[in-house]
């Protein structure tokens, strides 16, 4: 289990992520981001280590099912 972020939901989901070795995680910096590479696309999510909004773990989920979408999309799989 590794440390993304001091809030609870959010660094549970991304060591489902991560565990699931589909994504794969950085540090770049004071900045931890994930990646998923598929084909020639590459996914990158930033991950908020020291939130201060209460909602910040909704946010962060949220902004994961829109990158999944676009890609989606992007590549004719579903439409918009």
């Amino acid at each position: 289990m590794f440390y993304f972020s001091k809030n609870r939901e959010i660094n549970d989901f991304c060591n489902e992520l991560v565990n699931s070795h589909l994504w794969e995680y950085s540090r770049r910096g004071k900045y931890i981001s994930i990646k998923r590479t598929i084909k020639e696309t590459t996914l990158n999510l930033t991950v908020p280590t020291t939130p201060s909004d209460p909602d910040a773990a909704l946010r962060f989920r949220n902004k994961y099912r829109r990158l999944i979408r676009q890609y989606l999309i992007d590549n004719n799989i579903i439409s918009a």
